[in-house]
């Protein structure tokens, strides 16, 4: 992740990256000890951070700013896990057509 702590703290580019890799409230609350309200608190700051409307929009104007990679997204060297892609996709994106 390119640090760039004067946009926003580590832990709110953490969650940004978690919710953009496709995980849950939930899921990150618990990666980070907290709470499904607490953790949409942390979100809604770091998207407040970047002038963003919504997640989605924050991680657009993250990437283009350089605050975060597509190697940030990928989630390979992690601890918070990798990108969530569907089943269906990897097929798609393999030509492996699943089994009938």
């Amino acid at each position: 992740m390119s640090q760039r702590p004067d946009l926003m703290p580590e832990r709110e580019q953490g969650m940004l990256i978690m919710r953009a890799r496709g995980f849950t409230i939930a899921e990150i609350g618990r990666a980070y000890g907290l709470g499904p309200d607490r953790t949409r608190q942390v979100i809604k700051a770091a998207c407040k951070a970047l002038g963003a409307t919504e997640p989605v929009h924050a991680l657009a104007i993250a990437l283009a700013v350089g605050l975060f990679t597509v190697e940030d997204l990928s989630g390979s060297n992690d601890w918070s896990g990798e990108l969530k892609i569907p089943q269906h996709v990897r097929e798609a994106m393999t030509g492996a057509r699943p089994e009938e």
